[in-house]
């Protein structure tokens, strides 16, 4: 699920569903969609709820914005589980799983060294050492007595991207091998196999769909011989964004006074003024407009209000150009900020709305 939880930009809303591959491989069809996860963020990007199937999961930080209690209820609001995280400064020392009675049912303690690098967790008689190189964890040795039963050996790409976990035993005889491909910073490729050099996984990954640089559709495909490989899923997720970008605001609401009329001319008491078509003395037909602090309208009026296509120009440089109705953006239109973003989408009172996309300058 981790990989489903890497995104760029001020998300407030992500839903993960799965659709299964069903039929014969030489006619393949997509499944019905099952959530996975329904995650919730706050403005500082962190998970604030997570609303699963038959259950809901609360997160709560402390003024150092640090995980602290994970509360999982059911539907009916019965407590299943806690989750409660002590800290010393910024180092995670102690995380309890706390019962519905109240009673422990696990706890995990953190130990650091002098980098404040992780190097110890126990969980009981349980407990994992870590050994480090160039500031990622290279070695991971995992006890279960006195001496390390398994230990996980980790390689790198340039960018820091896990290219393969090697788990060996007691011996140093393999027990799993698990590969990764990366390209963009997306997991392309997943391959594993056991210690007898069975192949568990051989997968593929490909991405079709992108929002804001946040992919929104991964079909999986798995190798079924030498020759073929077929699609297994799809992972579909649903992203809706926060009011990271200012929002658009009506430039002149006032019904100012007209104080002077002339040929295809107009001029108001707050001293904005129109030169376009008029009829009975009103903004009618194609005009341009502009107000005093600096903002502009040149497009297409009706009774005296921007009604049909236009382009808005604030006076800090964000145009707007797309559709009005009666005096406010509505429909299908384009949102340009001044900081070199895009927005391409739907309009509804005056305001974007989630049915669009963001891209780059």
């Amino acid at each position: 699920m981790e990989d489903f939880l890497t995104f760029s930009g001020p998300v407030k809303l992500l839903i993960v569903e799965q659709a299964l591959i069903e039929g014969k491989s030489k006619s393949p069809k997509e499944g019905q969609r099952k959530i996975l996860t329904r995650l919730i963020f706050n403005e500082n990007q962190q998970i604030s709820s997570e609303l699963k199937e038959s259950s809901t999961v609360e997160y709560e930080y402390n003024k150092n914005n640090q995980l602290v209690l994970i509360t999982e209820k059911e539907k009916t609001g019965s407590l299943i589980e806690q989750t409660r995280f002590d800290y010393e400064g910024t180092l995670l020392i102690k995380k309890e799983k706390i019962s519905s009675d109240d009673s422990l049912r696990e706890c995990r303690e953190y130990k650091y060294n002098s980098n404040e690098q992780l190097i110890l967790e126990k969980c009981g008689s349980r407990h994992i050492k870590y050994e480090y190189k160039n500031n990622r964890i290279e070695k991971e040795y995992r006890y279960f007595g006195k001496e390390p039963e398994l230990a996980l050996i980790y390689s790198y790409d340039n960018h820091g991207n896990i290219i393969e976990i090697k788990t060996v035993n007691s011996t140093g005889s393999l027990i799993r091998l698990e590969k990764f491909t990366w390209q963009e910073g997306l997991l392309t490729g997943q391959f594993c196999l056991n210690e007898n050099r069975v192949i568990l996984k051989d997968d593929i990954y490909e991405y079709s769909c992108f929002h804001d640089g946040n992919w929104l559709k991964r079909i999986r495909y798995t190798l079924k011989n030498v020759n073929r490989r077929d699609p297994v899923d799809v992972i579909y997720r649903s992203i809706a964004y926060s009011d990271h970008f200012p929002e658009v605001r009506p430039v002149h609401t006032s019904n100012s006074e007209i104080l002077k009329e002339e040929k295809q001319a107009l001029s108001f008491s707050d001293g904005s003024s129109y030169r376009g078509d008029l009829t009975d003395g009103k903004m009618n037909g194609r005009g341009f407009i502009q107000w005093p602090d600096g903002s502009s309208y040149k497009g297409e009026f009706k009774e005296g209000k921007m009604d049909g296509k236009g382009i808005l120009t604030w006076a800090n440089g964000d145009i707007f150009s797309g559709t009005f109705v009666r005096g406010k953006m509505e429909g299908v239109g384009r949102l340009r900020w001044k900081q070199g973003k895009t927005f391409y989408g739907l309009f509804e009172d005056n305001r974007r709305t989630n049915q669009g996309i963001i891209e780059e300058d």
